[in-house]
């Protein structure tokens, strides 16, 4: 009768280690996020095997699923506040000259891991811009300096 008890424990015990490992309750939604969407971004020596010698079919439904699952974990790093988009509008700058633009606000210097902060878009007169909360102050600085009468 013990014996069952003490397998029966033990059982108990391993099966805990393992789901604490699986589940990672020590870490935060923003740590599981960074991560996965880092393991999505980037491609591992099985998946490149695969990029390289797999059929077309198999290719494209791997592209398609990395990308997924990348978007995903985007989107959650948004909901979480750890990234954040604010648009810009430009009353002074001269928008034609959309690259002399793209290429000063390019040159603000960011401090991002998972390489999320970038211009994403620039209308007639507003820049659309996704950056980590704590550094859009040195975006918002660029684009003061950038949007001068001429």
């Amino acid at each position: 009768m013990r014996k069952r008890i003490v397998i029966g424990l033990v059982a108990l015990v391993i099966v805990g280690g393992i789901a604490a490992l699986l589940w990672r309750p020590w870490q935060s939604r923003l740590e599981y996020h960074k991560r996965e969407y880092l393991r999505a971004r980037d491609w591992g020596s099985i998946e490149q095997w695969l990029e390289a010698t797999a059929p077309y079919r198999l290719r494209v439904a791997l592209g398609r699923w990395k990308a997924e699952r990348q978007e995903l974990h985007k989107a959650a790093l948004f909901k979480l506040g750890y990234v954040e988009e604010r648009t810009f509008v430009l009353s002074n700058a001269v928008t034609e000259d959309r690259a002399n633009v793209f290429w000063t606000l390019h040159s603000v210097f960011t401090n991002d891991p998972l390489d999320l902060s970038r211009i994403i878009d620039m209308g007639t007169n507003t820049v659309r811009i996704i950056g980590l909360p704590h550094e859009m102050p040195k975006w918002e600085e660029a684009i003061r300096k950038l949007d001068v009468p001429q």
